[in-house]
């Protein structure tokens, strides 16, 4: 005989009976016992990307769930990695997500990873989720001037550089308007 049964046991070794009561021509028996082991549940870290300026404070999450059935995991506390730089922890909430405030530093422009970690605990095993972090940086932009009489050739410039260390920017394109026209 046997049965299917969903374990909502706490991870450890538990006694299992199989029992018998008898029937018109059987005697019963109740005295077989056997070993239930219950493991711990697997997780997944879910990290969605995030955009970000230099210099902007941005939310981070993560979500923590178990694998058997996407249950939300609450209470659970999750470290954040971002850039190769410990950026903080959270705990869980009732929906299984962690949540950190994080100031984008400066750095390499584009995408940049980020990872979320769950240590583990008595009831479930580590797990470890990444994601993308789009890292951008604000510009300014010099307002173009120059002078000449009407129907000469006149050079207009700007310059482009980044906001947060004011480092020229090189290779971008700036397009001129004059009096709401492009030139």
């Amino acid at each position: 005989a046997q049965i299917t049964y969903t374990a909502h046991l706490n991870p450890g070794a538990y006694t299992a009976y199989a029992i018998f009561a008898g029937d018109t021509y059987y005697n019963s028996k109740s005295d077989l016992t056997g070993v239930l082991t219950v493991n711990k549940a697997d997780t997944t870290i879910n990290v969605p990307t995030v955009n970000g300026t230099i210099g902007s404070t941005i939310s981070v999450t993560a979500t923590l769930t178990r694998n058997t059935d996407s249950l939300a995991l609450s209470g659970k506390t999750i470290s954040f990695i971002i850039d190769g730089v410990a950026a903080g922890s959270a705990v869980t909430n009732a929906s299984g997500v962690a949540t950190i405030s994080h100031t984008v530093a400066g750095g390499v422009l584009g995408n940049r990873t980020m990872t979320a970690n769950f240590a583990a605990d008595t009831v479930y095993n580590p797990s470890a989720g990444t994601g993308t972090l789009v890292r951008y940086a604000n510009t300014t932009l010099t307002a173009p001037s120059g002078a000449n009489q009407r129907t000469k050739t006149v050079t207009l410039s700007s310059t482009l550089r980044r906001a947060h260390d004011s480092a020229l920017i090189i290779g971008a394109t700036v397009n001129f308007l004059v009096d709401g026209a492009s030139v």
